[in-house]
């Protein structure tokens, strides 16, 4: 790795004894860049340096004008769940960040694909939100899950909608926990179904997928 400047910004340059080449090296080398995007060099003394003051020093009242603002209650807390295998709650925390590596998002990286199309219905691009909610095989599964726990119709736009929809559900605590656990596994069971036709070439098996 190699960083160099323009202007007031670092760039990085990349060589390779060889170009990552699983699944898991071009997630880790993305998610690299992602911490590398937000560091700018410069030859001043390190300090420390708070953001949320123009004086780049922390006080108790800016953090107090922090925890006030009305927008930080706004943002989207993932709820873990204690039902579910941790790779499963890890993959759909993730996935609502759009840090999976779906065909989108490796493209936006410069990494090239044959196909940006999603491999599942291989009619639009592969990102996050479409391969979780908007692919025909999603919404097939969301369809039979709401069926099989016999709860209102799954409808959503985004992840961040699947994954607040046991919350909508008229029922105990408990319920919603499982609807939830649920719907985890079943984002991280398409998941692998994408990836067993990706990379292996099985077919889509419905029957199985449910």
């Amino acid at each position: 790795m190699i960083v160099y400047k323009l202007g007031s910004q670092s760039n990085w340059s990349w060589r390779w004894r060889r170009q990552p080449l699983h699944l898991n090296e071009i997630q880790q080398f993305h998610d690299c860049q992602n911490l590398l995007a937000h560091v700018h060099l410069s030859n001043n003394e390190d300090r420390w340096q708070w953001t949320k003051d123009p004086s780049g020093k922390f006080t108790v009242a800016s953090m107090r004008r922090l925890l006030n603002n009305p927008t930080i209650t706004n943002n989207f807390t993932f709820q873990w769940n204690s039902w579910v295998p941790l790779k499963a709650n890890i993959f759909a925390w993730r996935a609502e960040k759009e840090r999976i590596a779906t065909r989108s998002a490796l493209r936006i990286r410069g990494i090239h694909l044959d196909s940006h199309l999603c491999p599942l219905c291989g009619d639009y691009e592969e990102n996050a939100d479409h391969l979780l909610v908007s692919c025909y095989v999603a919404n097939m599964v969301w369809h039979y899950i709401s069926s099989w726990c016999k709860i209102q119709p799954i409808f959503a736009f985004t992840i961040k909608n699947i994954l607040e929809f046991h919350k909508a559900i008229n029922a105990s605590k408990r319920k919603q926990k499982l609807v939830q656990a649920i719907i985890l596994t079943s984002c991280w069971t398409i998941w692998k179904t994408r990836n067993e036709k990706t990379f292996d070439n099985k077919d889509l098996n419905l029957a199985k997928l449910f």
